[in-house]
């Protein structure tokens, strides 16, 4: 699938920004609004998508984005980019995602999207995005139209990477805890 008009427009403002070393982010970009472009979703979803995490870059002048992508992409594409802040936990910044329809969408289209690429990913990825996703991007997208889509990655990439099973993920919670070095 290509995308045209508009859709192209705003892919190659988003390449433009991106840096090469970010070609899976772009690719994951990509994927996400050609799986809303074939489920029927408008310009405005396929927008939030591909400009989801350009808020705050050094060269994104916030008014030219406004004015590619429309307002209400706009006001997703911000709450999208809230995750930015130290304050505000995950469970929280989902909480806010799901409440505006735009940022719900794409952000269900991205991780579905995500997951399914990562089954590529070192086992260190693979291990922190299983358990992210029991924690919370299974919850998240249960009530959504693409939870079959999220549901279908996390299975693809669980079973890609012969995790223990869910009573011993715990052991995975300590991916996110800092290394205490012993001293001696």
């Amino acid at each position: 699938m290509t995308l045209i008009g508009r859709e192209k427009c705003i892919l190659d403002f988003v390449k433009g920004k991106q840096e090469i070393k970010d070609q899976e982010k772009l690719d994951c970009k990509i994927q996400a609004a050609e799986l809303l472009k074939t489920c029927n979703f408008g310009e405005d979803y396929l927008s939030v998508a591909l400009c989801h995490d350009l808020m705050g870059k050094k060269d994104v002048n916030e008014e030219v984005l406004l004015e590619l992508v429309g307002t209400e992409a706009f006001k997703a594409i911000k709450i999208i980019d809230a995750r930015q802040n130290p304050n505000l936990g995950t469970k929280q910044y989902l909480e806010m995602v799901k409440g505006n329809e735009l940022a719900n969408t794409a952000m269900t289209a991205t991780l579905a999207c995500m997951l399914n690429m990562a089954v590529d990913a070192t086992k260190d990825v693979r291990d922190l995005l299983i358990f992210k996703s029991e924690k919370y991007y299974l919850k998240f997208v249960e009530e959504t139209p693409g939870y079959l889509f999220v549901k279908e990655g996390y299975d693809a990439l669980k079973a890609s990477n012969q995790l223990p099973q869910s009573d011993q993920i715990n052991q995975i919670d300590q991916i996110n805890q800092p290394i205490q070095l012993e001293t001696v």
